[in-house]
């Protein structure tokens, strides 16, 4: 499914023409079922996140976000033209579940490109089975999206022995896509060695989701500030 290709001198990985336009008709196909212009136009009148569309989209039976899942956890191997085709292709039919969609892949991306085989194998794997939202939760209200400027934090808890067991998390995140609907979030924050992204599950004590955004555009996706205490 995946292959090989060279742009300006560097290696890309992605679909075929015929995988990637495969992908591109099954989003234009939503128009005609899940996604005609009444239900979007409702969406957008009532300001509503529309979650169950958002889960069959990731279901057994369109599994979408099959696409930017490494082909080794269980999706297709698309890369970032893939990725830009599907987007633009549903921001046609709705900008604000084209964000909901995309803030899955940007959710995604820690795991990908930093997060051990063990992590991998579950959380990517839960995605590509349809299992679950992700969010990404980087941007602050102090600092936007300036990782220089974080200030959220991630303090490691030791046992007797000295040995890290966990990390205590403190702080804000803003205007987070799909925050409020996701099972889990990658999020950034500063430990003693670095900024690291954790993986935190919806449940997770502490971990508490505000009032969605009343935005003027965009307004079936869901934007929430988060805060962990």
């Amino acid at each position: 499914m995946a292959e090989s290709g060279v742009e300006t001198g560097t290696a890309l990985k992605g679909l075929d023409s015929e995988s990637r336009q495969m992908v591109v008709d099954t989003v234009r196909q939503l128009r005609e079922r899940l996604l005609t212009k009444e239900i979007i136009s409702e969406f957008d009148k009532k300001e509503i996140f529309p979650e169950e569309i958002i889960r069959k989209m990731l279901g057994p039976d369109i599994g979408l976000q099959l696409l930017f899942i490494p082909e080794a956890y269980g999706g297709m191997g698309g890369g970032a033209l893939d990725c830009c085709a599907v987007t633009r292709e549903m921001s046609r039919i709705c900008l604000g579940i084209a964000t909901a969609f995309f803030a899955i892949q940007l959710g995604s991306d820690p795991l990908i490109v930093g997060g051990t085989e063990e992590q991998k194998s579950k959380w990517l794997g839960a995605i590509a089975e349809g299992k679950t939202l992700v969010a990404y939760a980087v941007t602050e209200p102090n600092a936007g999206s300036n990782v220089m400027a974080l200030s959220t934090k991630a303090d490691p808890v030791r046992n007797e022995a000295g040995e890290i067991t966990g990390y205590k998390i403190n702080g804000t995140k803003q205007f987070i896509s799909t925050g409020a609907y996701a099972d889990f979030i990658t999020l950034l924050a500063k430990t003693p060695e670095g900024p690291t992204f954790f993986v935190v599950e919806k449940e997770t004590k502490g971990f508490d989701c505000g009032k969605g955004e009343e935005k003027h555009g965009i307004r079936a996706s869901n934007t929430s500030p988060l805060s962990f205490t």
